[in-house]
């Protein structure tokens, strides 16, 4: 993931220097991230469990990363690698701080024994990503480009480090506080927390205001360059989807891949990734944008939720199974 976003920026770099004297347009990115998808939740990697028809058309028309792993198999390291394009080891920021965030990005000055299920051992690490870190949005903000964020931020969730103070001239649905409920219907999340958007009405499903206020950045800079990142908070737990697209699972034959309300999230996520792609196309910009579609890591195995099988474990393992595949468009 960081050499792909790496060789991205270059080769967006090199496209800006050559539309100085070409007069051709820089490219649109659009980045999509899910949160706790394993590499074999979509159809094109071997589901049979799940419905995944428009990421399946991305990656059919697009790239596929088959040998890509994420830099961590946690979602605060591994949304730090993707942004600054370092490893984690080299911020710091390698683990998902507890509790109240902040008041800024110095090491926590305790270690923690997490090794119980031979998943890893905690180092002393940051609360956020640090300042010093430049990210791409800062990079792509000076080179004329608009830079818009949609939902979970995760590496810096405390006054100084949201993502409108890194780069991102629109950032919407953000945890202003992290350590409180939060889940993907409105009834979950305390007033306030979800940030520059009103609060969510208690039916409200997350995702779908997620994508709307992406797809309204997509409208309203087609006319000139931008970057966006729609970052998803499913499907991650709780496993709360949309109930009435839960049943034509439950009677679905399954494999080692089990769950049906997970199976009704995913196929939230694929709902999601086409109305991106729709809205681009509208926008007269298909051909000017990258979309890259990948997950933070790998899929919660611990609870049975989905199966990484072949690979071995899942979110939270140092193991094969924490890694991702990943699609540009």
């Amino acid at each position: 993931m960081k050499r792909k976003l790496i060789v991205i920026l270059l080769a967006c770099t090199a496209l800006l220097r050559c539309s100085d004297a070409e007069n051709v347009a820089p490219p649109n990115i659009v980045l999509i991230i899910i949160d706790d998808m394993g590499w074999k939740d979509v159809g094109y990697a071997g589901s049979i469990f799940y419905d995944t028809p428009n990421i399946d058309k991305l990656a059919s028309e697009g790239m596929r990363f088959t040998n890509a792993y994420s830099t961590a198999p946690l979602c605060t390291p591994s949304r730090g690698g993707i942004l600054s394009g370092k490893f984690p080891a080299r911020t710091k920021l390698t683990n998902v701080f507890a509790g109240p965030a902040g008041p800024d990005d110095r090491l926590h000055t305790k270690s923690k024994y997490r090794g119980e299920n031979d998943q890893y051992f905690e180092a002393l690490h940051r609360h956020a990503l640090p300042k010093s870190e430049v990210i791409i949005p800062q990079v792509l903000a000076k080179s004329g480009y608009k830079t818009g964020y949609f939902g979970k931020w995760h590496i810096g969730e405390c006054p100084g480090y949201y993502p409108d103070e890194r780069g991102f001239q629109v950032a919407k649905g953000y945890r202003r506080v992290h350590g409180v409920k939060y889940g993907h219907f409105g009834d979950r999340w305390i007033s306030g927390n979800f940030a520059n958007l009103p609060d969510p009405e208690d039916s409200e499903f997350i995702p779908e205001r997620l994508t709307e206020e992406t797809i309204q950045f997509i409208k309203e800079n087609k006319d000139e360059p931008y970057f966006t990142v729609l970052s998803h908070y499913i499907v991650h737990t709780p496993i709360t989807p949309r109930k009435e697209k839960v049943p034509k699972y439950e009677n679905r034959k399954t494999t080692d891949q089990t769950d049906a309300d997970y199976a009704a999230l995913v196929e939230s996520v694929d709902e999601s990734v086409g109305q991106v792609l729709d809205a681009i196309k509208e926008s007269g910009q298909e051909q000017n944008t990258i979309v890259i579609f990948t997950s933070d890591n790998g899929g919660l195995t611990l609870r049975n939720i989905t199966s990484n099988y072949p690979l071995m474990g899942g979110k939270s393992f140092a193991f094969e199974g924490r890694g991702t595949r990943s699609d540009d468009y």
